[in-house]
């Protein structure tokens, strides 16, 4: 995924609740391009500190510029 708006995220999310609900046949790979973009407005530790995700859950993708 590159940096983008809603539209964006959208899809990160659905294609995150796929792969965390066992829909897909096989394991998909998810980049999130631009690290300072996406530490910026996607707070994932926070997500884990507040219960909302768990820490495994950062397994799911990697950050890379």
């Amino acid at each position: 995924m590159f940096p983008g708006g809603f539209g964006t995220m959208d899809e990160l999310f659905e294609t995150l609740t796929l792969i965390q609900t066992n829909k897909l046949s096989k394991r998909l790979p998810i980049v999130l391009y631009g690290k300072s973009f996406w530490s910026d407005v996607f707070n994932l530790e926070a997500l884990v500190k507040h219960g909302t995700i768990a820490a495994k859950d950062l397994d799911l993708f990697i950050q890379t510029d």
